[in-house]
């Protein structure tokens, strides 16, 4: 009898195993089928055919899920239209270490790509190979290069940018990218007592603007990616952050955001960058026509006009562009800058024939021109003196009204700072934002160049997440 209970027994244990492992087999086999997926396809237009280099802020993808999704973005994936994965990274944008809006899902494409994501808690996050070698120098300078060897760039202590190296040849090519200038009046009693007190101004050097956190980001499967995060003691409440993702293509976002958490009246506040070809001795300034050029408006005419006089335009496919010799532009009616009370356009270049190369600052999206003459001044402006300004520029010239009257334009505008109340009067939580890419080239002639710019430019910027039904 004890034997056959004891059998019993072991038959009911291996029943009991079996049915355990069933159960966690077919617990594992319902887990994998109900993994659900969302799927967006992301518009990518290449029109030169080459890639493109995209950035999607991860609540761009949030805001197209349902909110009782659950996504596991280990297991998010991008995929060309031919169904084959592509690298990409996610950047911790806001350095927080953990995921969030604001960090950005980049790659390159060289047409419309799906972002796939699923609810599948196993899945594992994707691995692809480095493109860039990062590594500290003796004096706290981070060295960043291409796997190979053919594009260097330098992050100084600071955390400004200087790019040295491009298509394997040592020049310089910009410098200072991530650099800001700011002044005005960081005692203003502006709104208790009209005064404005005296007048400050400053770059991330001069202050030096402190460094609140800073990184270059360990992970490059498709950018490298500097990080810093600044905070102004000269002028309380400023804070600027600046993102600068640079791609093996040549292409260098600048991405710039000045918060303002205390009232400020500020004078002049944007971005610069210095040094642009400085090593070409016979590079050309070319740009798209501005649409508003003071210079030009004082006297009546279009820039293109004014530029034509001084034999300074090119005919590019029956369109006309901007281009003089870089160090020796024509005089201006008065200051020492090349232009200044212009409005931004979508590209400027120096571009050398010498070396078939050329580095261009492109702006995604020129902000519109103001009808009246103290909103165009008032509005974001580019300006050319040695450095190379996308600036908010309160000073206004007494020139801007006299050279007006002496060709018989009326003019009511007063350019007193104080009587004509020029300050831009920040208030806190306002939030200004630059986003500006630069683009290392090789073309092989001038006319090359700007067919290149023209097709480049409708090229970057932002994209559209769109869900897949």
């Amino acid at each position: 009898m004890m034997a056959k209970r004891e059998e019993k027994l072991t038959s009911r244990k291996h029943a009991v195993l079996l049915l355990t492992v069933l159960a966690l087999f077919l617990g594992a086999g319902a887990a994998t089928v109900s993994a659900d997926e969302r799927s967006f396809t992301v518009n990518v237009v290449s029109n030169s055919g080459k890639p493109v280099p995209v950035a999607v802020p991860v609540g761009e993808v949030r805001d197209q899920l349902d909110k009782d999704f659950f996504v596991n973005w280990d297991s998010l994936r991008v995929l060309d239209q031919a169904g084959n994965e592509i690298p990409f990274q996610i950047d911790d944008i806001d350095l927080s270490g953990e995921l969030s809006r604001v960090d950005e899902i980049a790659f390159l494409a060289t047409g419309p790509v799906t972002i796939r994501v699923t609810d599948d808690e196993w899945a594992d996050p994707a691995q692809y190979p480095d493109q860039f070698t990062i590594e500290t120098g003796p004096n706290r300078e981070v060295n960043i290069t291409t796997t190979d060897g053919k594009l260097a760039a330098t992050v100084t202590p600071f955390g400004l940018v200087n790019v040295t190296r491009f298509a394997g040849v040592e020049q310089t090519y910009v410098k200072d990218l991530g650099m800001v200038r700011y002044a005005g009046f960081p005692g203003s009693r502006y709104w208790s007592g009209g005064s404005l007190g005296p007048h400050e101004e400053r770059t991330t050097l001069e202050e030096p603007l402190r460094i609140v956190k800073g990184a270059v980001l360990k992970k490059s499967p498709v950018r490298a990616t500097v990080v810093q995060q600044y905070a102004s003691d000269v002028f309380p409440g400023l804070r600027v952050n600046v993102v600068v993702a640079i791609y093996p293509t040549g292409d260098i976002r600048v991405h710039t955001t000045a918060l303002v958490k205390a009232y400020t009246d500020f004078t002049k506040l944007g971005t610069i960058v210095n040094a642009v070809m400085a090593d070409a001795k016979d590079a050309r300034h070319v740009l798209a026509p501005f649409r508003w050029l003071d210079f030009a408006e004082e006297e009546g005419r279009s820039s293109v006009d004014y530029y034509r006089e001084k034999g300074a335009v090119v005919e590019v496919d029956g369109k006309p562009f901007i281009a003089f010799a870089d160090a020796r532009g024509p005089q201006p009616p008065f200051w020492g800058a090349s232009y200044i009370f212009a409005s931004v356009e979508k590209w400027r270049t120096n571009y050398s024939a010498q070396s078939g190369m050329g580095v261009a600052e492109i702006v995604v999206n020129p902000p519109p021109v103001a009808e009246d003459l103290a909103g165009k001044i008032k509005g974001l402006g580019w300006q050319l003196e040695s450095e190379w300004r996308t600036i908010y520029f309160r000073w206004v010239a007494t020139e801007i009204v006299q050279r007006r009257l002496d060709h018989g334009i009326q003019v009511k505008l007063e350019p007193d700072m104080a009587k004509g109340d020029w300050p831009l009067h920040a208030e806190p939580g306002e939030v200004f934002e630059w986003d500006n890419w630069y683009n290392l080239y090789q073309a092989q002639d001038l006319e090359s160049a700007i067919r290149w710019l023209e097709k480049h430019s409708a090229e970057l910027g932002p994209v559209t997440v769109v869900p897949v039904k």
